[in-house]
Order: structure tokens, then sequence, then C-alpha cells
């Protein structure tokens, strides 16, 4: 499982169970809702559909709050 956290000012990529190991961005500007739908899967570049992700993406599971480490363990 791999869990995307968004705080104020840092975006942090964590496989979920796999103790300290992530991918931090830091920004100095303020997260704030993105315009456009959430997209699972590809990127956009010069505004088309590329890096299409190879495999299968199962049991995704989006929540609009930060979630305890208790809960990101075992979701439900």
């Amino acid at each position: 499982m791999l869990l995307w956290r968004v705080e104020r000012t840092e975006r942090v990529v964590q496989p979920t169970g796999a103790g300290t190991a992530c991918s931090r961005r830091r920004s100095t500007t303020p997260s704030r809702p993105a315009p456009g739908a959430l997209v699972i899967g590809r990127a956009t570049c010069n505004g088309r559909p590329s890096d299409f992700f190879p495999g299968a993406i199962r049991d995704v599971r989006v929540f609009d709050r930060a979630l305890a480490a208790a809960r990101i363990k075992t979701p439900s």
C-alpha cells in the first residue's frame, strides 16, 4: 500500500508499513485545492495524458482529511 500525504507545505509519498523510507517534497507555497479531477495511473504533459502506469491499480481509497497512523495501518 502506498500513502500520499499532503500537509501545508510538504508532500510525502511512503509505502505503508515500510518504516521511514519515503519521498518528500517541500514547498514554500501552502497546499491548496487543485483544479480538475483526481487522476490515478498517469500524468499530464503539455495538456496531454502521458506516463501511464504499466500495471494494475486496485483498492484505491481517497480521504478528505489526514488519517491517524493506526487507521493507515488498518484502513477500513
